[in-house]
């Protein structure tokens, strides 16, 4: 079967305009997940601290901790990217389930990265349209990006923040444990909605 990427290159070849295409590649490749994007607290400081081999030793540890977690909470298409990772759901409430269980399992049994700095996730979480890429990174769409930019950029330490669609998507009971914040970046110019997971 073609990949995305084939397709692509397929109809530049054959003259045509992919944006006549969006529907048909979206159909083909394109699937409404909700996704899991999770980066460490203070991998920088850490390294320049300690040594990357240090650091890395305790990624390792948290890897073996994180993945069964995630399966075990329907998470699939899991990859890796230094200290941060990825995760697939089919719904926002599988994702947040799985991040409230990670945030649960590095408290009750703390990695220290420093001698009393604990290994922290940021998480962020999205839902929507995404077009899969077999041949090169995963899933591409908003979403993505946005749950990337929360994870990796305006989460803080045991923070999971989700994105209006992902909120959307929670059942009514749940919705309770998140409230809107004020996204931390003036440009970034989407709803942030937090879990109550710091105590506060």
């Amino acid at each position: 079967m073609a990949s995305l990427f084939d397709e692509l290159k397929r109809l530049h070849a054959a003259g045509k305009s992919v944006a006549d295409y969006e529907d048909v590649l979206f159909e083909q490749f394109g699937r409404t997940l909700s996704v899991l994007v999770a980066d460490t607290v203070g991998m920088t400081k850490t390294t320049q601290q300690q040594g990357i081999i240090h650091f890395l030793e305790k990624v390792a540890r948290a890897r073996a901790r994180v993945l069964p977690i995630l399966e075990q909470h329907n998470g699939f298409d899991i990859r890796y990217m230094a200290d941060n990772f990825i995760a697939m759901f089919d719904q926002p409430v599988h994702a947040v389930e799985a991040a409230s269980a990670l945030h649960k399992a590095f408290e009750n049994d703390p990695i220290l990265i420093t001698e009393n700095r604990p290994y922290e996730l940021c998480i962020g979480i999205g839902y929507g349209p995404l077009i899969f890429s077999s041949s090169l990174e995963g899933y591409f769409g908003d979403e993505m990006n946005l749950a990337s930019k929360l994870g990796e950029d305006l989460a803080r330490g045991k923070e999971t923040l989700l994105t209006s669609s992902a909120h959307n998507e929670l059942p009514t009971v749940m919705k309770r444990d998140f409230f809107q914040i004020d996204p931390r970046e003036p440009s970034f110019g989407e709803k942030v909605y937090r879990q109550n997971t710091r105590g506060d």
